[in-house]
């Protein structure tokens, strides 16, 4: 039976005296000052999160350091001083003393962790919306993986008895589990092994049970490797091959027994999920629909998983392995997973292949070298009803939702069915042979929609699809809109998108973009080039209102110009540098609401990103009975564009059709209102639709980054897209699963100050533009003075007064150019001045926040050494009888 008694005598001892002694403190200080500083890096900064995870990344190497420095003396200084005899004399069993010295070093190691979450108060005072549970969850991580070394260190001091030695030796006992995954960086088996794999899941604030019980597993196991060390003083001579041998084999099974006990808990038990939004939970959505499966119609997942993956892969192949567990658990008789192991060419590759499961080509390390890898991770969904094909599970996709949407998808009858418009956007193919040209967005719709291709030259039928999606009807004739008119006025559902600058009908020439699809431009000459060579041309149709969409736009009662864009210049990713053109929608931006609250489309969303949108904005004319919601809107920091402010005309060698050169803006003046981007337009029976001023929001890009996951965070536009889908068709089963991901977090202090910065840069811009246009204005009133003069004149004939003015003419160009170039140069000057400024106030900033956290982080181990100096000389001093004491 332990007796805690002895434990905590053995404890207290080891305790006082690591802090009786300077050494220790200064461990403790360079491990805290180190840990601040590997935090606090410049790429913290820019990636303008407050997270530890560039901590994270170094943390088990940093532990080379501290655990050896706690542990190193812990046995082999009472071995040198020859007080191990004395201790292993005391009334205590070899386990108890194991223990004591344990939990020593334990609680050394909890003070020193302990102290460094001073740089948690920087942390703060950088964000405002710190995740909490995670940063919880992470120093449990961090804990766990200390006191697991600490066990190895105890085990190199206690095969020497120098400390020297033990701190070297115990730096190496612990480099195995840290740095074994190097060995092979293609094994997954030694990566599970090593701490930096377990320590993973407490980094996104996971408490799993397979994570705790590795680390377990190694104090249990090297604590009892230490009993064995300190216990071999018991051993006869005769007997000790006969006891190593029995002891070795102890050690061996009981390390096999908890391997396998981690490795069933790592699938079998659900971890605790400490992360503010609970993204490793199962929702409530799939819960629910789970338990509505029809059991007489049970869903079938078979997931096609390759066995070995890339690193960058392996979270998603855990977790999705993890979520089919829980789903197979969860589901009952209702759902039945079979997940089958695939490599490429063996017999279940071709059964997947078979079923529209195809493998992805991933680049991979082997042997060093960077090599191509066929991986599968797909599945298919089925029940009697219907079938769900998800190719590939990219690392950026959902994994809760695409399976939960699947198997919803599945257990109906029948699936919502979806008309798109045919536009010059084609968006979808009327024939088979052109599925390759859809757009990305009609492939995903595809998926769990029945898509039907609806042609505007013929009147809509009102009932044949429960929601109607028309992309760019601005450029639709007027058969074609007037038809699309009459659908919309019976007050069908229909989800529109249009934009006065569609990207993705334009391609970069010449150092410039050339647009060829605009509102504002005619329909590009049937053939282009090829017409023209042949001499075949034709004249292209003209646009329904010349683009300008005014049919529409009276039957919504809403007002949307053809030829502006809205430029906004809040920016929250510092490594990205783009142009207000690009439109960053987050609630993040400012005091007010850019992303609405007040609709179950919107509200949860995080950020989405819009390119040269236009506006969207309510009649003052509007029916009282009809209601506007904004569902998204810019920053208070924004303005609108005319066309010519932005855009030049052009010509299109290619379609032999005018178009346009897009330019980029610098700086235009705020006008400090929040522009509508898209809104719901509704009315009972009259009209039910969603418009959006932005068509590139739902390109193929946003589509693949989605499932890529290539960026460090995330965009909502494709959930943006079908949460209003669901909406327009009254099915709201998905839209708040949709919005489940990692909540945006910034450093909101850097940001204010880049953000005050900014707008001075823009004033001063503002300013020399005011100027020059001042000194155009004084130019032409001179030169409409001197006309007055010379046409006055009676003694200048015509040709004279001809000659005259034009003499003053180019006099006063040439005077009005010599001082624009002025101006220019004292515009372009003062900016870089005031950019220079802004980068280095803000270097200033981020320096003297990781000062602060630098210079903070070693106090509280000099306020506990001054503490313990005062308490021991208190001590000695009142231990002192008064004869002895010096006077």
């Amino acid at each position: 039976m332990i007796r805690w008694h002895v434990i905590s005598a053995v404890f207290k001892r080891n305790v006082m005296s690591y802090f009786s002694g300077l050494l220790g403190y200064l461990f403790i200080i360079v491990f805290v000052v180190a840990s601040t500083y590997f935090t606090f890096q410049p790429e913290f900064f820019t990636d303008n999160m407050p997270t530890l995870d560039h901590l994270t990344a170094v943390f088990p190497w940093l532990l080379l350091f501290i655990v050896p420095a706690i542990t190193m003396s812990v046995w082999a200084e009472e071995r040198r001083s020859g007080t191990d005899e004395l201790l292993f004399t005391l009334p205590g069993t070899d386990t108890e003393i194991v223990l004591g010295k344990y939990f020593s070093v334990l609680a050394i190691y909890t003070v020193a962790l302990f102290f460094s979450t001073t740089q948690l108060i920087v942390l703060a005072s950088l964000s405002s919306n710190v995740d909490w549970g995670i940063i919880t969850a992470t120093y449990f991580g961090y804990w766990l993986s200390g006191a697991a070394l600490l066990t190895a260190g105890m085990l190199a001091s206690a095969l020497t008895k120098s400390t020297p030695v033990a701190f070297v030796l115990g730096a190496v006992f612990c480099v195995i589990p840290v740095g074994l995954g190097s060995l092979d960086t293609t094994s997954e088996l030694l990566r599970s092994l090593t701490i930096a794999e377990n320590l993973r899941d407490f980094t996104v604030g996971l408490v799993s049970l397979s994570s705790v019980l590795y680390f377990v597993s190694l104090i249990s196991s090297l604590l009892y490797l230490n009993f064995i060390v300190i216990s071999y003083r018991h051993w006869s001579s005769s007997a000790q091959s006969g006891a190593a041998a029995n002891y070795f084999t102890r050690a061996v099974c009981l390390l096999v027994s908890f391997v396998s006990l981690t490795y069933t808990a790592s699938y079998a038990i659900q971890p605790a999920d400490l992360s503010e939004e609970g993204l490793y939970t199962l929702s409530d959505t799939t819960r629910e629909l789970v338990a509505s499966i029809d059991e007489s119609r049970p869903v079938e997942i078979q997931a096609f998983i390759s066995p070995e993956v890339p690193r960058q892969y392996i979270d998603t192949r855990k977790t999705l392995i993890s979520l089919l567990d829980r789903l197979d658990s969860l589901g009952g008789d209702k759902i039945t997973v079979r997940r089958v192991a695939v490599t490429p060419f063996d017999e279940n590759s071709d059964q997947a292949e078979t079923l529209g499961i195809r493998p992805v080509s991933l680049q991979r390390e082997i042997d060093g070298r960077i090599k191509s890898i066929d991986v599968f991770l797909g599945a298919l969904v089925r029940s009697s009803y219907d079938e769900v094909v998800i190719p590939f599970f990219g690392k950026g996709l959902p994994l809760e939702y695409e399976l939960t949407r699947a198997i919803g998808t599945v257990s109906k009858e029948e699936r919502l069915k979806i008309g798109i418009l045919a536009t010059d956007a084609q968006i979808v193919q009327n024939n088979p042979e052109g599925r390759n040209r859809e757009w990305q967005l009609t492939r995903t719709l595809r998926m769990h929609y029945d898509v039907i291709y609806v042609d505007p030259a013929n009147p809509i039928p009102k009932d044949e699809f429960d929601v109607l999606l028309a992309v760019m009807p601005s450029s639709m004739v007027q058969e074609e809109m007037t038809n699309f008119v009459e659908y919309v006025r019976a007050g069908r559902p229909v989800l529109i998108f249009d934009d006065p600058v569609p990207l993705f009908m334009s391609r970069m020439e010449g150092g410039g973009r050339i647009l060829t699809g605009a509102p504002r431009l005619p329909k590009p000459t049937p053939g282009g080039m090829m017409a023209m060579m042949g001499g075949g041309r034709q004249q292209a149709p003209p646009k329904a209102d010349n683009g300008k969409a005014s049919a529409l736009l009276d039957i919504l009662q809403i007002a949307w110009e053809y030829d502006e864009i809205v430029w906004d210049q809040f920016n929250p990713h510092l490594e990205i540098d783009i142009g207000g053109e690009f439109i960053f929608v987050t609630n993040e931006s400012s005091g007010y609401n850019t992303i609405s609250d007040k609709s179950p489309i919107t509200s949860g969303m995080q950020e989405l990103l819009l390119a040269y949108s236009g506006e969207v904005q309510k009649r003052e004319d509007m029916s009282e009975k009809r209601t506007f919601t904004p569902l998204l809107t810019s920053s208070l920091k924004s303005a609108t564009l005319k066309w010519d402010q932005f855009a030049s005309q052009s010509f299109d060698r290619m379609t032999f059709s005018p178009a346009a050169m897009i330019r980029p803006v610098s700086n235009p003046e705020l006008d400090k209102y929040a522009h509508v981007l898209a809104a719901k337009i509704e009315e009972d029976g009259m009209v039910d639709a969603i418009f959006v001023a932005d068509i590139d929001m739902i390109s193929d890009w946003f589509f693949l980054e989605r499932e890529t996951g290539g960026l460090p965070f995330q965009f909502d536009n494709v959930s943006f897209l079908m949460n209003c889908i669901d909406e327009l068709a009254d099915d709201e089963t998905y839209l708040e699963l949709r919005k489940r991901r990692p909540a945006m977090r910034m450093l909101t202090k850097l940001q204010e100050q880049r953000d005050q910065f900014i707008r001075e840069k823009n004033e001063e811009e503002r300013e020399a533009e005011e100027e020059a246009e001042d000194l155009i204005d004084l130019a032409q009133k001179r030169f409409d003075e001197e006309r007055k003069r010379i046409e006055a004149d009676p003694t200048l004939s015509a040709r004279a007064k001809e000659a005259q003015l034009e003499n003053v003419a180019r006099a006063e160009e040439r005077r009005v150019s010599v001082a624009r170039e002025n101006i220019n140069r004292e515009k372009n000057d003062k900016v870089k001045a005031i950019t220079r400024s802004m980068d280095r106030q803000i270097h200033a900033i981020e320096e003297q926040a990781r000062y602060q956290a630098l210079i903070l982080s070693p106090l509280p181990a000099v306020v506990l050494g001054l503490v313990m100096m005062v308490t021991i000389l208190l001590s000695e001093k009142k231990n002192v009888t008064p004869e002895r004491a010096v006077r």
